[in-house]
């Protein structure tokens, strides 16, 4: 076994979800987080937290019944035979693909799977692994209730009212544990680096882009707090979306423009306004500012840190590891 301190989206793509049987076991849960599995297993387990007779951790966003139907059915309409299981206070995070086991602490959430220091997963391999864990789950859900997407969506009927009154009456807490965005006081973890190891990183790289990063890190045209901004929020944005990394990194920083390429200006733009988070050291709200309209910031006509952006984004995504 081996242990991964702050996982990522990355790590759960790795473990392959296809074979006979996957299990997916989790406390809270998030849209976007299940928006990013899709199973190819014959058959999906759901073991997760809902209490049928009240809809406020639904409230304040620490689990999404929509999103969790929306998963059901696209799976089933795929032909996976889906079971869903559920408990008030269902706690275990695990997750069992075809030959490799993930348990620990890291809820299928973007909190639970953004590189934060604070959560943690083991990661087993091999079949004897697999059996014991499906057996172990199996013993977890005996005291569950078995539900039908059917009585999830009525479930969902009876609630949304409430859920949406609460949301705009409460918008200071639904934002404080929305489990779709990282709580602001959460640190990455050591392994994807920091803002002056990769200034030192520039350093070394013999791009021109690079240099002229580097020089702006250190304040040409007054634009340092714009390079770190852009530090802190690529990273997260790479870190959510592990597909911007490998993308990033067959662009040339010299000459990559962003504004060529429309889906991933749309992917910034969707992550900005509704993943992006605080954290020790980063402002979001600064970094709207630097930011174009059309990458969920203020800046008027693709205005603010664009270049910087077209550098950055295939720098950094050479940098994480």
């Amino acid at each position: 076994m081996d242990g991964i301190v702050g996982p990522d989206f990355a790590d759960l793509e790795k473990l392959d979800f296809s074979g006979d049987r996957n299990v997916i076991a989790t406390a809270f849960y998030s849209p976007s987080a299940l928006q990013k599995i899709s199973v190819t297993a014959q058959r999906l387990d759901l073991m997760v937290r809902l209490d049928l007779d009240s809809s406020q951790e639904w409230q304040r966003g620490m689990i999404d019944p929509p999103g969790l139907s929306a998963f059901i059915k696209r799976h089933e309409d795929a032909g996976i035979d889906t079971h869903l299981w559920v408990h008030r206070i269902a706690h275990a995070k695990a997750y069992v693909g075809r030959n490799t086991c993930l348990f620990g602490s890291a809820n299928l959430t973007v909190r639970g799977f953004s590189g934060v220091g604070h959560e943690l997963l083991w990661r087993a391999r091999g079949a004897r692994h697999r059996t014991d864990m499906l057996a172990t789950l199996d013993d977890y859900t005996i005291k569950f209730a078995k539900l039908t997407r059917a009585g999830l969506d009525a479930y969902i009927g009876l609630h949304q009212d409430a859920v949406n009154a609460y949301r705009k009456a409460n918008p200071g807490k639904y934002r404080r544990f929305n489990e779709d965005r990282v709580e602001s006081g959460s640190p990455r973890a050591a392994r994807y680096g920091d803002y002056d190891a990769f200034k030192a990183w520039l350093a070394a790289r013999p791009e021109p882009a690079a240099a002229e990063t580097l020089a702006r890190a250190n304040g040409k045209g007054g634009l340092s707090g714009h390079i770190r901004a852009n530090f802190f929020g690529l990273r997260q944005w790479m870190l959510f979306n592990p597909d911007i990394k490998r993308y990033g990194r067959r662009q040339n920083p010299d000459t990559y423009r962003l504004l060529r390429h429309s889906r991933e200006t749309g992917l910034l733009r969707d992550f900005v306004l509704n993943n992006a988070a605080d954290e020790p050291g980063f402002s979001l709200s600064t970094w709207k500012g630097y930011l174009p309209i059309e990458h969920g910031g203020r800046r008027d006509k693709y205005g603010g840190t664009i270049g910087n952006l077209h550098r950055m984004i295939p720098l950094l995504s050479r940098y994480l590891p």
